[in-house]
């Protein structure tokens, strides 16, 4: 085992990390998934056992997780574009390589008016990756933003939270007085929010 990696070695090392981190958000996801049907389980139970406090406990964990999986979700769609435009980059690299190989061939095989031409071509693809670069960072500026900005787990609303208990509780078959028991824990919960 040599003690110095090679540029293969790094390269492989570097896309098992990517995968490794998408595989993680991905797992998180499914757990987020477990916990939401569990919160909507104790919710619909508190409910109809009239367990006004567990109700609002349910509803608690309940709106943290969809936060959390709104989190996630976000970075892993940012990591995966991320990923995507760090392999077009990597590819344009070695375009780029290749391009400057070849105009130095060209260079020894050409008289000056071909060196012109190839020299247009290899300053058009230099322009071209600058414009990539750029674009590249409007990207990363516009990502941070947006992680910056991820909704807090106060946004969603009771009504969206109280819709996913009803309809569990309707799947059931369980529809006794539902609508009175809605308005009633809504009222409650309003009181409890502004209380």
């Amino acid at each position: 085992m040599s003690i110095f990696k090679s540029k293969e070695e790094k390269e492989f090392e570097k896309k098992l990390t990517l995968k490794k981190t998408i595989a993680q958000m991905t797992k998180q996801l499914k757990k987020l998934e477990e916990q939401k049907q569990i919160y909507i389980e104790k919710a619909k139970e508190a409910k109809l056992h009239g367990l006004d406090n567990e109700l609002s406990l349910a509803i608690s964990a309940l709106k943290s997780a969809l936060a959390q999986e709104k989190k996630i979700r976000e970075m892993k769609i940012n990591f995966e574009i991320m990923v995507s435009l760090k392999d077009m980059l990597q590819t344009t690299s070695e375009f780029l390589n290749g391009m400057s190989s070849l105009s130095k061939d060209m260079v020894k095989l050409t008289d000056d008016k071909q060196f012109a031409q190839v020299s247009k071509q290899f300053s058009l693809a230099m322009a071209s990756t600058e414009k990539q670069q750029e674009r590249m960072e409007l990207f990363l500026d516009d990502s941070k933003d947006s992680f910056s900005n991820v909704s807090e787990a106060s946004n969603i609303s009771n009504d969206e939270i109280m819709s996913l208990i009803n309809e569990e509780i309707n799947q059931d078959g369980k529809k006794d007085d539902v609508e009175a028991s809605l308005a009633d824990l809504d009222k409650k919960l309003q009181e409890k929010l502004n209380g």
